[in-house]
């Protein structure tokens, strides 16, 4: 996933994804933050805690070369 605003709307949609049982991925490239008041720092704690990957540029490139199918900036999905 990506989008606006990763402490918010980014936050939210992959926190139900996870409570609905789908494998979930941020790419923080990405995303953007509002950042109030310690609200980003806030938001990557609840998704870590709920599972979700946090995919930065290194990452990125990693998960690419272990047969992922990539449609920047909208999905990251393992193939099957």
């Amino acid at each position: 996933m990506a989008g606006l605003a990763t402490d918010y709307c980014v936050q939210y949609s992959a926190l139900d994804a996870r409570r609905l049982g789908f494998e979930t991925a941020i790419v923080l490239p990405g995303c953007r933050a509002i950042d109030l008041a310690g609200s980003l720092a806030s938001a990557i704690t609840a998704m870590r805690e709920a599972g979700v990957a946090l995919v930065d540029d290194n990452r990125l490139n990693v998960l690419l070369g272990q047969n992922h199918c990539f449609d920047w900036p909208f999905a990251l999905i393992p193939s099957r």
